[in-house]
């Protein structure tokens, strides 16, 4: 009887531990997960890509070389996991993240994470994003994606621009769309920033002295391209108006411009938006008028 006792009770001990090391596993097996909530809490979307060519011991989702798209206001939730073996015991794992858009040269962010749960910013790098990372109580993560400062509009210019001179026959398709000097994304803060500024009024370029008139017709202008920017309808090309050299000699012109506005914005870039509004002189010389006035009324039309 006291053999079987025994017996049990080596049993019932054998059980025990072994609930007790799988109770271990599993807890190193949790701790050894990182999770990591990337937050864009700006108005501009971007993406972020895991690098394929920077990264150490790491297995989780998403895969390496994954391109994630953050939405403005959105979140993207990442698991991270170091290998275990495989070359990697001893080492930390490794992962580094590039935005896109970002501050110039400013793009990459390294992290560090190893088994016990630890995650931290890997200083030191060139070209460093400055995001910022922060532990939820829950031990979990939160990186908090740059958040590029307000973009304001400083006053607007319109002037004439050349669209062809001695010939213009050029049948090219009117298309509507928003040009910028700079190569960046669009977004609804930078048209709501210049459409303010449009709607305060247009700088009329070249000009000289103004009366009442002039300003209230550079007003109405600018709200007229200022709605229009709104609709999205910005003309970046024009030139589907065809003048015959017989027409241009006829109706004396010799160059066509089309209306246009830039307006300087605090980022160090320049919106330049088109409208449909043309315009035809007798010579090379930049018209000195109004798009609506009476001298561009008679323009094309050999008054």
């Amino acid at each position: 009887m006291k053999t079987l006792i025994s017996g049990v009770r080596r049993i019932a001990l054998t059980l025990c531990c072994a609930a007790g090391l799988s109770a271990m596993a599993f807890s190193a097996q949790a701790y050894r997960v990182v999770h990591l909530m990337i937050v864009n809490p700006g108005a501009v979307p971007l993406s972020v890509t895991l690098m394929n060519d920077r990264y150490n011991c790491y297995e989780g989702r998403p895969p390496i070389g994954e391109v994630m798209d953050l939405p403005a206001g959105g979140r993207y939730e990442m698991t991270l996991a170091r290998v275990q073996g495989h070359g990697c015991d001893g080492k930390q794992g490794e992962i580094a993240l590039q935005f896109s858009p970002s501050p110039a040269g400013r793009s990459v962010q390294h992290l560090d994470f190893d088994n016990d749960g630890g995650l931290e910013l890997q200083r030191g790098w060139p070209n460093e994003y400055p995001g910022k990372l922060v532990r939820n109580p829950d031990g979990g993560y939160q990186y908090i994606v740059w958040r590029r400062p307000a973009v304001t509009a400083e006053r607007s210019v319109g002037y004439w621009r050349l669209v062809c001179q001695q010939i213009c026959n050029n049948t090219q398709a009117m298309s509507r769309s928003v040009t910028r000097t700079t190569e960046h994304r669009e977004d609804k803060e930078t048209i709501n920033a210049v459409s303010m500024s449009l709607e305060a009024g247009i700088e009329f370029e070249g000009l000289g002295a103004k009366s009442s008139f002039t300003v209230s017709q550079e007003k109405r202008i600018g709200q007229s391209m200022s709605e229009s920017l709104q609709r999205g309808e910005t003309f970046t090309d024009t030139r589907n108006y065809v003048f015959t050299p017989e027409q241009m000699l006829q109706y004396h012109i010799f160059a066509v411009w089309q209306w246009v506005a830039r307006t300087p914005l605090s980022d160090g870039s320049t919106f330049i938006i088109g409208s449909n509004k043309l315009t035809c002189t007798p010579d090379a010389q930049r018209p000195a008028y109004l798009p609506g006035s009476p001298q561009d009324l008679r323009a094309c039309r050999g008054g």
